[in-house]
């Protein structure tokens, strides 16, 4: 989890440094609201298809929707009706929270990316790293 951590942080340091070389004005948000601005947006967007050409976008009140799997609910674009379209795959009684499904992720990633883990996640990862020492016998 810490080298996730450490990648996330230099992605987003080198992100910084290239738009404030680019955009010097840019330098008046710190690394840190700039870091905060970030991630807002990247836990909001919604990945759509208008008039065939795939875009991301902003949908207000949509991002509000908590994480569960299987999902209860499927969105889309609508070109004929000009819209952002959630509907539920099965009945929701009323009164019922509504959930949308972030996807099969390992918890790193629904930590990162959205602030919560997934205690009973199927799709945890764990990295195992094993080092084998050259002067061992066995190491052939």
């Amino acid at each position: 989890m810490q080298n996730v951590i450490s990648d996330k942080i230099r992605d987003i340091q080198t992100d910084y440094n290239l738009i404030t070389t680019e955009v010097p004005d840019f330098r008046q948000f710190s690394l840190r609201e700039y870091s905060e601005m970030r991630m807002m947006v990247c836990s909001r967007i919604f990945g759509i298809q208008i008039e065939g050409v795939k875009t991301d976008g902003f949908v207000a009140y949509a991002d509000m929707l908590n994480h569960q799997r299987p999902k209860e609910t499927q969105w889309s674009y609508s070109d004929e009706r000009e819209g952002f379209i959630i509907e539920a795959t099965d009945d929701i009684k009323r009164g019922q929270q509504v959930y949308d499904s972030y996807g099969k992720k390992c918890n790193t990633r629904f930590l990162l990316n959205y602030g919560f883990i997934n205690l009973n996640n199927d799709a945890n990862e764990f990295p195992l790293v094993v080092h084998l020492i050259a002067t061992d016998p066995l190491f052939e």
